[in-house]
């Protein structure tokens, strides 16, 4: 056994040109030789093994601070932090932790210099079998198999097979779907409680958004307003499609679990693949909205064209057109919007009249006063909260599938547990506090 710093770096690649750049922190040899060893020899008259062994480094330093990104973790410090993360203690904990026992003192030798990824490599190397890596097709069964009751509906990829917890689906290969298709209903009982109290001739909201799984796959939630007027996920929609067909089996199954919903207002984004499903299930709702905040963002992006002087007068005309509350005088300004002359507004206003001119039910103030929801911001801040705090990733790329799967549940499992909470010791949301001031 020879010094692993002893010797010439070498690329693997020597031939080729190197597809990654080298490490900061460069490579660990020395560029020379460096005589320690440990020689073990077996005698064959004997059978005695002979050791020699020479402790003495040249050209570099055992102990040099420098040197500290080239150290390996003591095996000792391994097993400390492992017994750690064997109790239960979050790998967060015990990072903080390591950073406070230094505080003060010298971090001159590799048992003060843990890092991250020492802790998250002991966490898996050293750790109990509930802390190892499992395949993430074995993470995803797992949790298809605790939660079959809240699996509405589930067809894998490259697989014809539904699993099901409704007697309608199951045992069933016939579906609509191509082959490579991801579906994932979940609504679990607590959901469906809620669904079936709160959803009844009051308001819905439904959105998707990206970034919570490796594989890209869209989540759709179904949200309902609580009684202090604070967004709650009924039921989830996990897939690769994003279109009518897969929203109207997701509205469909969440029908099968809770019954037919007559509601009183459906918010999404501007995308009408949402609305279509839901008429294609459900009785037509009172009101259809689209949420103010994504109407602002298509106008926004329409904008670029036009002089920005002239954009200012633009804005200022159709801010009072889509807050006017009466619908006489919003006719009269709507009118009067359309019929500008001004060749620099010539563009927008083909696009807003072949987009909004007939839809006004939809995005005007004075057609949604008694809609009771303006806005799908309880969607959009689930959404993020979901991303960056509920789920456990503080915003990090998810990396696997049960990852996804797993953290959605324990995050649900947690809103409707604070829910509980809010309902027994009391609770004033944020707006009413400040309208109380």
């Amino acid at each position: 056994m020879q010094c692993h710093c002893s010797g010439l770096y070498t690329s693997a690649a020597a031939n080729e040109p190197r597809k990654r750049k080298l490490k900061k922190k460069g490579s660990k040899k020395i560029q020379a030789i460096c005589p320690a060893e440990i020689v073990i020899k077996q005698s064959k008259s004997d059978s005695k093994f002979y050791v020699t062994y020479q402790s003495t480094h040249v050209a570099h330093d055992v102990g040099d601070k420098n040197q500290l990104q080239h150290m390996y973790l003591d095996k000792s410090k391994k097993f400390d932090l492992g017994g750690q993360l064997a109790a239960g203690i979050p790998h967060t904990v015990v990072y903080q932790n390591e950073i406070e026992s230094v505080i003060g003192g010298s971090r001159d030798n590799r048992k003060q210099n843990v890092t991250k990824c020492d802790i998250c490599n002991t966490k898996y190397r050293y750790a109990p079998e509930k802390y190892q890596k499992k395949d993430d097709k074995q993470n995803v069964a797992e949790f298809l198999e605790k939660n079959k009751s809240s699996i509405l509906y589930f067809k894998n990829k490259k697989d014809d097979r539904i699993t099901s917890s409704m007697k309608e689906f199951q045992n069933s290969n016939s579906h609509p779907f191509d082959k490579d298709d991801f579906v994932l209903v979940f609504m679990n009982e607590d959901q469906r409680k809620a669904a079936r109290i709160l959803a009844p001739n009051r308001v819905v909201c439904m959105d998707g958004t990206h970034g919570t799984n490796p594989e890209k796959y869209l989540l759709h939630t179904m949200m309902v307003l609580t009684f202090n007027q604070e967004g709650l996920p009924v039921a989830f929609l996990l897939t690769n499609r994003n279109d009518e067909l897969v929203l109207t089996c997701f509205l469909q199954c969440v029908k099968q679990a809770v019954g037919e919903l007559t509601i009183k207002t459906l918010i999404t984004d501007m995308q009408m693949s949402y609305y279509n499903a839901w008429v294609n299930v459900m009785p037509n709702p009172q009101y259809f909205l689209y949420c103010t905040w994504h109407v602002d963002q298509a106008w926004i992006r329409h904008y670029s064209k036009i002089d920005k002087l002239k954009l200012q007068h633009l804005k200022t005309l159709l801010y009072d057109v889509q807050q006017e509350l009466d619908e006489n005088r919003f006719t009269i300004l709507l009118e009067e919007f359309i019929e500008q002359e001004d060749p620099e507004y010539c563009e927008f206003l083909k696009y807003f009249v072949s987009n909004y001119y007939g839809k006004a039910d939809r995005w005007a103030y004075c057609h949604r006063q008694f809609a009771e929801v303006n806005v799908n911001t309880y969607l959009e801040s689930f959404h993020k909260h979901l991303k960056y705090d509920g789920m456990g990733f503080n915003g990090l790329k998810v990396k696997s599938m049960g990852s996804c799967v797993n953290g959605l549940e324990r995050y649900v499992v947690h809103l409707f547990r604070e829910e509980e909470n809010k309902r027994i010791y009391g609770h004033t949301p944020v707006k009413l506090k400040k309208l109380d001031k």
